[in-house]
């Protein structure tokens, strides 16, 4: 059993093992993550595996991207959410299963995961992008304390796309307090 990074009451994070490449696998096929995050499909659990087996490498050097599962109280693997370098910055991404929308839970666990990953990484500043069409999702990132920086055209997912920018800044959270 994966140690335990964070927990809440609902939630568990724990670094990704081999033994949950079937549900990285079955968690990734669905209508909402092919649109929005299609170069996160895994299309076999020998796919997932061997992602799994690639990402673990970067837990002990944090350059790479630093995925990590989420879990519910009960062990059952709903998702993941991750920092992703990108260029010079920082980048938050995350993924629920389907059958796990709408819960809250992609809110509790970006509002957990901001504080440690960042103290974890030494910084002060972490970007988010989405689809402008993903409206769930800047939902998630507005509710947990992301500035909207606004709309363009980019390249998303190796795809030219219209996305919606936003960013979370230690700074500006302790303004608020």
């Amino acid at each position: 059993m994966q140690k335990i990074i964070l927990e809440t009451n609902r939630l568990k994070l724990k670094y990704l093992s081999i033994e949950m490449a079937n549900a990285i696998h079955l968690n990734s096929l669905d209508e909402d993550t092919r649109m929005f995050i299609p170069d996160e499909i895994f299309e076999t659990e020998a796919i997932a595996a061997e992602v799994i087996e690639h990402l673990s490498h970067f837990y002990a050097d944090k350059n790479g991207p630093l995925v990590y599962a989420i879990c519910l109280s009960d062990e059952t693997v709903i998702g993941y959410v991750q920092a992703v370098p990108v260029r010079n910055a920082w980048e938050l991404g995350y993924q629920i299963a389907k059958p796990y929308r709408n819960q809250g839970y992609a809110r509790e666990v970006v509002q957990m995961f901001l504080p440690w990953i960042m103290h974890e990484l030494e910084i002060d500043q972490i970007d988010a992008l989405c689809l402008a069409e993903n409206k769930a999702s800047a939902q998630v990132l507005r509710a947990s304390g992301f500035s909207y920086l606004g709309q363009f055209n980019a390249l998303y997912q190796g795809q030219e796309a219209v996305v919606e920018k936003f960013v979370y800044t230690t700074h500006s959270q302790d303004e608020h307090v």
